[in-house]
């Protein structure tokens, strides 16, 4: 208990301070913090892929593509800081390393604390690849916050840390109703969601997102390429909050239902607060930064719907569980919760 308590309270330290700090793409890339980050997430890594339930030979490939994808990273940025042009080998590693770490988590056993950490093992590569200063610092502790309200809210429901067996598609009764326990839920949900979104850029103006994002991936203008990285980038936060939201959806036997009319409640309510801030007058970015404020809330729930969805694709389907189906039936045909 007291391991998860600190755990929180370090994580919601150290995430409380990304807000307050210049949104990327108004400062200078900080390469140092970049080499930081690089090297803080491959040593999480390891000790995260050390610790999973996982066959020798992807657990020794799971450790080469993180040490491979370090050495990579770390070369890009020594060329970019040397002036010169990234070679195309290295941008092809990029893309390769890119898709193993969004394919990683399906090699990982689909119980909650594996997948949960798979999840955030694989989605880190990507990720890093996409930052230019301090972004991956933030996912570091934005994943450790996550990760320690799944066990609070474990331990405040059974008083032991029982979701390291159990797996995403148990089949369990929904007994509870709501109450304090499930609106905190929401509101903590809710909170996260909007820090996943706010912590590190903001979406009223263009001049936020920095085309070098995809410096590691891109050598010449592409519209399509460059959006749809940039996406990924911004929606990988999101996935995590969602797929944290369903284990504890599974382990607190809350009803998936109520949890989301709780949460269009809340929304609407904050919505109605962001529609009588909206300003027609000004400069472009304050009627922008209100606009956008009142769209977002006004979006949330639908969105999280959707990416409830389809977080259960990227948690329950796993390719080295022999569990993953029951006799034999296809993963549409599985016990399910909701």
């Amino acid at each position: 208990v007291r391991s998860v308590r600190i755990r929180w309270i370090c994580g919601s330290l150290l995430l409380i301070a990304f807000p307050l700090i210049p949104k990327v793409g108004r400062i200078d890339s900080n390469v140092y913090l970049l080499i930081v980050s690089i090297i803080v997430w491959t040593v999480a890594n390891m000790v995260v892929i050390r610790n999973l339930t996982l066959p020798q030979f992807v657990t020794r490939a799971s450790i080469l593509v993180h040490l491979l994808n370090a050495v990579n990273m770390l070369y890009i940025i020594y060329v970019i800081e040397s002036n010169l042009s990234i070679p195309l080998r290295n941008r092809a590693l990029c893309w390769i390393f890119s898709v193993l770490g969004l394919l990683m988590p399906l090699f990982t056993r689909n119980t909650i604390a594996d997948r949960t950490l798979g999840l955030i093992s694989g989605l880190s590569i990507p990720y890093t690849m996409l930052s230019l200063s301090y972004e991956p610092l933030f996912l570091l502790s934005f994943c450790l916050t996550l990760y320690g309200w799944l066990e609070a809210e474990c331990l405040i429901a059974h008083g032991t840390l029982t979701f390291h067996s159990t797996r995403f598609y148990s089949s369990q009764k929904h007994t509870l109703s709501i109450g304090v326990q499930q609106t905190r839920q929401t509101w903590a949900f809710i909170l996260l969601l909007l820090t996943s979104f706010f912590g590190t850029g903001n979406l009223a103006t263009v001049s936020s997102f920095d085309p070098n994002w995809v410096r590691c991936f891109v050598a010449s203008f592409s519209p399509f390429t460059m959006m749809a990285l940039i996406i990924l980038k911004l929606l990988i936060p999101v996935v995590l909050v969602v797929c944290t939201l369903r284990a504890i959806v599974i382990v607190t036997s809350v009803p998936k239902n109520k949890l989301f009319t709780l949460t269009l409640i809340l929304c609407d309510v904050m919505c109605l607060n962001f529609f009588f801030l909206v300003r027609n007058e000004g400069s472009w970015l304050d009627i922008g930064t209100s606009i956008s404020h009142f769209v977002i809330m006004q979006c949330t729930t639908i969105v999280v719907m959707m990416f409830y969805e389809f977080s259960r694709l990227i948690t329950e389907w796993s390719f080295v569980d022999a569990n993953t189906q029951q006799e034999g039936l296809p993963v549409s045909n599985k016990v399910r919760i909701e």
